[in-house]
């Protein structure tokens, strides 16, 4: 009986439930060692006027599989590939006959903060897609040398434009059972105003805006673009009550339409055309995805053919220079004396002993040999060392 109660009082005695510990949601750094010198209205001119940014779109970053590091390296590579103000390409140096991007790992973290190891994980990424690598001795040390595919670049942008396309765009079924893209309505929001007290400097400043040349006000741009919206309709044979009356819910696809217009074939009335099912969008037509298709063609080859132009140029200097360097060679080989010469011929038949063989001696060949030792004595490199 005791053993019943005593198991009863046990029981009874049940431990309490722990507290969870509740999750910090104020967290503030610390207090810095002293007042800083720099004022909030100092760090927004420096914002607005500091060179120190780093252009990236975000399509590189879906390029590159999402990884942010990935897609601030490939945005670098576009950088350097893209031709300078005056057309000519920004790489200089040259293997295999291409082009490429030559940076040390210190050069990168310069550039873009990327550490040795994330850029290796980034371009093992993008070299996946994109980009090609190889390991080149540039000044004398081993360097990794990067260049874009421009096939499979331009494939990848191509699919994921598309794709952001598609996202932007809902599915609808027609009576028919087809398929159709609906554009979602854009939300109507309007970005708030927040400037330093007394200072008139916007908090949301952009580093691409020139404000001594923001003059125009965004009200009055969109006014303008809506106005040229209503003209174009009514040039394409629109009423202007109808054209006033449709702009203002349907602008972007009212827009879509004007530009595929030309593309149609058999148009008898562009007005009712444009105004008709407004609510469905069009699909681009064929033909003006063959003419697109066909301009990106035509840039491709333009810069492939202006790429070979630098090689072959490149190709012209260096051979202008080697024969420059023959002659000189040539001349200070006939100022020496009979000894030296009989000396420098020696050793130029050796050599072509040992690489070419007795029978397949030739003067030129010896011409050739002769100067390769004129080189050696100089200090110059020859054909076969190592750069």
């Amino acid at each position: 009986m005791k053993d019943n109660k005593a198991l009863r009082l046990v029981s009874d005695e049940t431990p309490a439930p722990k507290q969870r510990k509740k999750r910090a949601t104020h967290i503030v750094p610390p207090d810095p060692p002293g007042p800083p010198s720099l004022s909030q209205a100092d760090f927004l001119r420096w914002e607005v006027s500091t060179n120190d940014t780093l252009d990236l779109k975000k399509i590189y970053i879906d390029i590159a599989e999402g990884d942010l590091v990935a897609g601030v390296i490939l945005s670098r590579i576009v950088y350097w590939e893209l031709p300078d103000k005056n057309g000519n390409p920004k790489q200089r140096v040259q293997h295999d006959g291409k082009l490429w991007i030559a940076k040390r790992r210190d050069d990168w973290w310069e550039e873009c903060r990327v550490t040795s190891r994330r850029l290796d994980r980034a371009l093992a990424i993008l070299c996946k897609t994109v980009c090609e690598k190889n390991t080149y001795k540039f000044d004398g040390e081993p360097t990794v040398h990067v260049r874009i595919v421009w096939d499979n670049f331009l494939y990848q942008l191509q699919s994921h434009l598309q794709k952001i396309a598609i996202d932007e765009s809902t599915l609808i079924i027609d009576q028919g059972g087809k398929t159709k893209l609906a554009k979602r309505e854009k939300r109507n929001s309007q970005k708030e105003k927040n400037e330093i007290p007394g200072s008139g400097i916007p908090t949301n400043t952009d580093h691409n805006k020139d404000y001594n040349k923001d003059n125009i006000s965004q009200g009055d741009s969109d006014d303008a673009e809506f106005q040229n919206l209503i003209n174009d309709l009514i040039a394409a044979g629109v009423t202007p009550s109808r054209a006033k009356k449709l702009a203002p819910a349907h602008a972007a696809e009212l827009r879509r339409r004007l530009d595929f217009l030309p593309h149609l074939t058999n148009v008898q009335k562009p007005g009712a055309l444009i105004c008709s099912h407004v609510e469905e969008p069009w699909d681009e037509p064929p033909a003006l995805t063959k003419a697109r298709q066909a301009e990106a063609e035509e840039l491709r080859a333009a810069a492939e053919a202006r790429a070979q132009a630098m090689r072959r140029a490149e190709d012209e200097k260096r051979a202008r220079a080697l024969r420059e360097l023959d002659e000189k060679l040539d001349a200070l080989y006939k100022d020496l004396d009979a000894a030296d010469r009989a000396e420098i011929d020696k050793a130029a038949h050796d050599h072509l002993q040992r690489v070419m063989g007795e029978e397949r001696t030739t003067p030129s060949a010896l011409a050739i040999a002769r100067r390769r030792v004129l080189k050696k004595e100089q200090g110059l490199p020859t054909e076969d060392s190592t750069e």
